[in-house]
């Protein structure tokens, strides 16, 4: 008797818990002030390209971005290079320039004037490297990926350590979206990590990551990028990639990534957030049988 007493008292409490955990608490959340965010990838001798600049907004807020409509955005070099960016007036926030040419160890700056605010940030342009061969390979089944045609790439590192790299891909003209990654893998010195590597072909999981577990498809058209970039924007995007995994029981809080766009007056409380950095890129295109 008293067991079945217990267990009723029990099953009522577990029923209580379990009801008062489906209700909805509206918390009132310091929204932050807007910031101007930049995000800023040139690649030399590489055509016409855009930089686009939006304002911030707060962290649980759906809603697209807000270009930063009327900057005064200009590119310069120790060497005496300026190039001033021109917005496209049907993009708001997208400031465009026609190419840009640097040779290595030239240092540029970013300086974007926006809402009586100066903010700068530098790139140096480094000596990189290119892509070897990049062809379709034909796998059998093991662990877990399927049979058929994968993508082989035999990129090598530059001899000398402090190399840094970004590889990017697009599948069909679209963002190849790799599982738990944002489009990218970046290296140092062809290897996860520097030190561990020199000179030598990048380590097979670098290689491999622009796969999946599953194959390419017949006439899939696979196009990979190997941008050489500096340590601080290697930096950046290892930090980056860091928070948009960070998840599970024993995540960190979110935090914004420090990134290079400082404002030059220091008793300014404005900042801005996101990276400037200038790249060598070389770029390969297959398409799978």
């Amino acid at each position: 008797m008293k067991n079945t007493i217990l267990k009723t008292v029990l099953l009522l409490f577990s029923g209580i818990w379990l009801v008062s955990c489906e209700d909805v608490i509206d918390v009132n959340l310091d929204q932050g002030k807007s910031e101007l965010a930049v995000d800023a990838v040139v690649m030399f001798d590489d055509g016409p390209q855009t930089i686009r600049l939006t304002q911030t907004g707060p962290y649980f807020d759906k809603n697209k971005a807000n270009g930063a409509s009327g900057a005064s955005v200009r590119i310069t070099s120790n060497l005496g290079q300026s190039v001033v960016l021109v917005e496209n007036p049907a993009k708001p926030g997208n400031y465009q320039l026609d190419s840009l040419k640097g040779i290595p160890g030239e240092i540029f700056t970013l300086q974007i004037d926006f809402k009586g605010e100066t903010f700068e940030a530098t790139s140096t342009r480094v000596r990189g490297t290119a892509i070897d061969t990049l062809h379709p390979e034909f796998r059998k089944a093991e662990f877990r990926n399927k049979e058929g045609f994968f993508a082989n790439l035999v990129v090598k590192d530059s001899v000398g350590t402090g190399d840094f790299y970004w590889i990017r891909t697009k599948l069909n003209g679209m963002a190849n979206r790799l599982t738990n990654r944002l489009n990218q893998t970046i290296s140092a010195d062809g290897a996860f990590d520097l030190g561990t590597s020199d000179g030598l072909d990048f380590i097979y999981p670098i290689r491999n990551s622009i796969n999946l577990n599953d194959p390419y498809l017949t006439d899939d058209i696979l196009e990979v990028e190997v941008l050489s970039i500096d340590y601080e924007n290697f930096r950046f995007l290892r930090e980056m990639d860091r928070q948009l995994n960070n998840v599970g029981l024993f995540a960190n809080p979110i935090a914004n990534v420090k990134g290079n766009i400082k404002n030059i007056n220091p008793n300014s409380t404005t900042k801005a957030q996101g990276c400037f950095g200038v790249a060598r890129v070389s770029r390969q295109t297959i398409v799978f049988p």
